[in-house]
């Protein structure tokens, strides 16, 4: 019965053309696209960027919804060191998923690395609204960019909301007590 059932089937994909290469072409564009972007991101954290890069933008060429790969081909740009590169493509994202914290906090990243740093605290503050429950960087990364400009009273209450929701973070301490009152 198993044989016939076999039979059955591979004479369906004949009749439809189809061969065992075809595979990928009965997958939706959502599909392929999160193939796409998974592979890319193993690439990724290999260090292969510039290999990440295109499967990336395959992947949001095929389902511009793919939240992991837009965010991937911001965060491959600026591996890259393709700043102005991260801050558009993460500009674009955004116009598509307005209320993505990891967005914001990668065209911040970008931004810092520009030296626009007043732009990259407007979307580090964004970003904390945003409460990313359980991840504490967005704070780290404020208060750097606010001591980078001079304003220490800022980083110190940025320090301090920090360690009112995670009072162990111990670095977030240190860097406090290194600012003078």
């Amino acid at each position: 019965m198993n044989l016939q059932r076999s039979a059955i089937f591979g004479g369906l994909l004949i009749a439809l053309g189809m061969t065992s290469c075809d595979q990928e072409q009965v997958l939706t564009p959502q599909r392929r696209a999160r193939r796409l972007a998974v592979a890319g991101h193993e690439l990724y954290l290999k260090g292969k960027y510039v290999d990440a890069l295109p499967l990336y933008e395959k992947a949001v060429q095929l389902y511009p919804e793919d939240i992991v790969a837009q965010r991937g081909i911001v965060e491959t740009r600026f591996k890259l060191r393709q700043y102005d590169l991260a801050v558009q493509d993460a500009n674009a994202a955004l116009g598509r998923f307005p209320t993505d914290w990891m967005l914001l906090e990668a065209r911040a990243d970008a931004l810092i690395a520009l030296g626009r740093k007043d732009d990259a605290i407007r979307d580090y503050r964004r970003c904390i609204e945003m409460d990313p429950a359980g991840y504490w960087e967005p704070w780290m990364k404020l208060a750097s960019a606010q001591r980078a400009v001079g304003a220490d009273a800022d980083a110190r209450a940025t320090y301090l909301d920090l360690l009112s929701r995670y009072p162990g973070h111990k670095e977030a301490r240190s860097a406090l007590s290194e600012l003078k009152p």
